[in-house]
């Protein structure tokens, strides 16, 4: 939508809430006790946990935003 300048709110809204009801499914592949094999987490994963911390706290952040800005 933002790519062809043609944004609908309304459908933007809907995926917007499905979005939110996925965008946390992928965190739990990524705690301590995941990293075993056949893992497809980058070493970076493990080894920087704590740059992998901040950067899931601003994709929440941004997310967040998104929706509520989605939504009004």
């Amino acid at each position: 939508m933002v790519k062809d300048d043609n944004i609908d709110p309304e459908k933007f809204a809907a995926l917007s809430v499905a979005f939110m009801t996925k965008r946390d499914g992928p965190w739990s592949h990524f705690s301590p006790d995941t990293n075993y094999p056949p893992t497809k987490a980058r070493p970076e994963v493990w080894q920087k946990a704590a740059e992998f911390d901040l950067a899931k706290g601003q994709f929440m952040a941004a997310t967040d935003a998104m929706h509520a800005a989605a939504q009004s």
